[in-house]
């Protein structure tokens, strides 16, 4: 039986004037992470923290984490 908990995705974006920048963060079983950026690289990270502050440095914001009124504004 295989544990979904372990490894999944989560979808992050940035906003370059008009256009919508997506990037893909997966949370790897060993407790690693990789983001698949636009550009269709994917990147090697210790952990999702290191993951998630490299997004966030990128001015990228998880899309789990918007309301209304963030959505509204990209």
């Amino acid at each position: 039986m295989h544990d979904d908990s372990l490894q999944h995705d989560e979808w992050w974006l940035a906003s370059l004037g008009r256009m919508l920048v997506w990037a893909r963060l997966r949370v790897r079983e060993a407790g690693t992470a990789e983001v698949l950026d636009s550009d269709g690289n994917i990147l090697p990270y210790d952990s999702p923290d290191t993951a998630r502050a490299a997004l966030m440095d990128a001015e990228f914001v998880a899309f789990d984490g918007l309301d209304e009124d963030d959505a509204l504004a990209r």
